[in-house]
């Protein structure tokens, strides 16, 4: 609708936001390709203040299919026009994926210094995009887990709270598998069943790479 109305900042919004739900449902190259069309229309349009967004977008989707390093060449530059802006959810968001690279490099302090500056960046105004703090939380728990921080435990229990008292229904599930994967027996089964109706086949893949955790 935003392209047949000639609304090329509307359209670039919009391809930026498939490109999300793309990338959650694990879908790489088909968020590329929207994510660099939104690229293109706001550079075209020349609208720089937005461009982060989608490049943080882009760069998550290259570090997720293997491309680590014009990943971080991407979130880089993401980032430092999101610091120049001063934009709470465009930091947020470059930063979290920075702290991906970080981690796939081997730089595990440094992977959970970006995650912890994302979510107090994103965090700093008064009303903030709440599914973005929920998406960092996601990371931190990951990260958390895999390199058994003493801290894991608790942003656990915070994505948790977060996500169920404001219908966040997929990091509800995300909260709960990281739990089980904690050891938390009861988190398993829990996730399995509230998954069971969301269209998500990362969310399902997810879910079924679980199992160990239900059985024990």
């Amino acid at each position: 609708m935003a392209e047949a109305a000639g609304e090329p900042r509307r359209c670039a919004y919009a391809l930026a936001m498939l490109g999300r739900i793309d990338l959650v449902r694990g879908q790489l190259d088909a968020a590329a390709s929207h994510l660099e069309a939104s690229i293109s229309l706001a550079e075209h349009d020349h609208w720089l203040a937005f461009l982060p967004w989608p490049q943080a977008l882009l760069g998550e989707a290259w570090r997720t299919g293997g491309d680590q390093s014009g990943a971080a060449r991407l979130l880089q530059q993401a980032f430092a026009r999101a610091c120049q802006l001063k934009d709470p959810c465009w930091e947020g968001i470059s930063a979290r994926a920075l702290a991906l690279v970080a981690d796939a490099g081997g730089a595990t302090g440094q992977a959970f210094q970006f995650a912890e500056d994302a979510r107090a960046r994103s965090n700093r105004v008064a009303d903030p995009y709440v599914w973005l703090d929920g998406y960092i939380l996601d990371a931190l728990c990951d990260l958390g887990s895999r390199h058994g921080h003493p801290q894991t435990g608790s942003w656990i229990e915070t994505l948790r709270d977060l996500a169920s008292r404001t219908g966040m229904r997929e990091l509800t599930v995300r909260s709960m598998l990281h739990g089980a994967a904690l050891g938390n027996q009861a988190d398993g089964p829990a996730a399995k069943l509230l998954a069971a109706d969301i269209d998500n086949p990362r969310l399902t893949a997810l879910v079924v790479a679980s199992d160990p955790f239900i059985a024990n």
